[in-house]
């Protein structure tokens, strides 16, 4: 390990690297989390919600890590080891501009910033997105700058296994086509050598097309749908998206990137880091957009607010309220204390599905109203539990035979503010539990079955 003795940021690299494994360890799993074990205890070529890396790789923790919630482990190592290609990139690409001081603030933008830093304790499909993402990225530059086969070969490689994790990916095309204009880099394309490109792209992601086209397109048709084809408009949808956007990335940053230096050297960098914004941005005009999507552009526009400013200052105070904010996070997380944490932290979420687990052992044949409680209770009881199919959103669940109500009847949990109908049901009881919780026993209509 003679690299990491003499560098200091492959020292804080591989320390920060083992914080954050010991962490993520701990901290309870969320809805969204469980659901994706759910998948990997399923594994398929791909899934309706998503692209199956984030089930293999729990898949992978949970089997080699078989404590706590150590199966984020995978997701974590691979999230964490995007930024060797970033720094790699940015140190060997500007070092005029990339000091030791701005290294380690631009380091600690990384790790603090609440997408970037926090969200990577996560076991999501952003986490091997962004490794794909920065590996294309660096292929990309390898590529035209040494015009070989080899990192054409990596280039498509990386993007296949990208279209694998999260269907963004394909959002980096256009970033790559936006630089090579910019920058007039036409001339460093090797024509000959696209094809290798467009082939191995297309061979690592097999797996999601042949799913795809075994299942009618549906995860295709339902991403379309999620972020672009809903009807009418709200302005809502744009207005969360802007603050969402605004806060994560800190107003001291947005003003960092106002007051940037002009560098022809960093328009790949403007690139993709504006892009994926503008390109989410547009999408809020046509459905909702969740405040994760640009997650892919945070690096890039991070990276920018260090290398083009000279206010220490200003990082480092957005640094430092970056830290308190997690510290706050963290500590609700140990010992909950903070009055409004429900609604502004809402790290109760992680605990919602916990009463139901002793309800349903007197209740069945027991269903959920929603994948996140089905989840839920599956990751925490090592049982199987089923979301009713046809309740809420279509979801994994509505594809699994065990989700289609018994003809006898069955108990449905659910809120006070659900209204569940099933189709040739009727409600004969509806069982008050403790506040909000309220328990259905549906039984067949006559003559409906």
């Amino acid at each position: 390990m003679p690299l990491f003795r003499r560098n200091w940021f492959y020292q804080i690299w591989l320390f920060s690297l083992l914080i954050k494994l010991v962490i993520s360890a701990w901290m309870p799993l969320s809805s969204d989390e469980s659901y994706y074990w759910v998948w990997s205890k399923h594994l398929q070529l791909s899934y309706y919600d998503h692209p199956p890396m984030i089930a293999y790789l729990i898949n992978i923790g949970y089997k080699l890590f078989p404590f706590g919630q150590a199966l984020r482990w995978p997701a974590v190592l691979i999230s964490h080891c995007s930024w060797l290609f970033w720094y790699s990139l940015i140190k060997g690409r500007h070092p005029e501009t990339f000091d030791s001081t701005k290294v380690k603030l631009w380091f600690s933008f990384l790790l603090l910033n609440p997408l970037l830093g926090w969200g990577g304790l996560l076991a999501l499909p952003d986490a091997p997105l962004l490794f794909f993402w920065s590996a294309a990225l660096y292929s990309a530059h390898q590529w035209l700058d040494k015009k070989t086969l080899l990192w054409a070969i990596l280039l498509g490689t990386t993007l296949g296994l990208g279209f694998l994790s999260k269907y963004h990916i394909v959002l980096f095309v256009p970033c790559l086509l936006i630089w090579i204009i910019w920058d007039q880099r036409w001339h460093d394309i090797k024509w000959s050598q696209v094809p290798y490109i467009i082939f191995f792209g297309l061979l690592f992601c097999t797996p999601v097309l042949i799913w795809n086209y075994q299942n009618d397109f549906i995860s295709f048709k339902f991403q379309l749908k999620h972020g672009l084809q809903e009807n009418g408009y709200k302005f809502d949808w744009t207005l969360n998206y802007l603050l969402s956007q605004f806060l994560l990335l800190f107003p001291s940053v947005v003003f960092l990137l106002v007051k940037f230096k002009r560098s022809e050297n960093l328009r790949w960098l403007w690139a993709f880091g504006t892009f994926p914004l503008f390109f989410f941005f547009l999408s809020s005009l046509k459905a909702p957009t969740e405040a994760n999507w640009p997650l892919i552009g945070y690096p890039a526009l991070l990276s920018l607010a260090v290398i083009g400013s000279n206010r220490i200052t200003t990082m480092k105070f957005t640094i430092g309220v970056w830290l308190c904010g997690f510290l706050l996070v963290f500590s609700e997380l140990l010992c909950p204390w903070i009055p409004i944490s429900k609604n502004l932290l809402k790290t109760s979420e992680l605990n919602r599905y916990d009463r139901w687990m002793d309800i349903e052992k007197k209740y069945q044949p027991f269903f959920a109203s929603s994948f996140q409680m089905a989840s839920d209770l599956s990751y925490k009881t090592n049982k199987r539990f089923f979301k009713l199919k046809g309740i809420g959103r279509f979801d994994f669940f509505d594809l699994q035979k065990e989700a289609i109500p018994p003809k006898t009847g069955f108990y449905l949990a659910a809120t006070v503010w659900d209204s569940p109908n099933v189709q040739g049901y009727t409600v004969e009881t509806i069982i008050l539990l403790e506040d909000p919780l309220r328990l259905y026993h549906f039984v067949p209509i006559q003559g409906a079955h």
